[in-house]
């Protein structure tokens, strides 16, 4: 049985994410340091769901190394 609490709050991360790294993209390394610290918090699903948003907002630029 899947706990709905953990998964709200990981839901919530990652949209949390996707807030800073958009407030962050005008610096590739900083973007790249957040990117990175969310995978040690997302499980795989929500990390393949940040990369294919990742890939559709920001397909420009040096964001294509994640």
């Amino acid at each position: 049985m899947t706990d709905i609490k953990n998964d709200s709050i990981e839901t919530s991360y990652l949209s949390y994410t996707k807030m800073i790294l958009k407030k962050v993209s005008f610096d590739v390394n900083i973007f790249i340091k957040e990117f990175n610290k969310s995978k040690q918090v997302l499980s795989g699903d929500e990390l393949y769901k940040l990369k294919k948003w990742c890939k559709q907002n920001f397909q420009d630029s040096t964001y294509h190394i994640l």
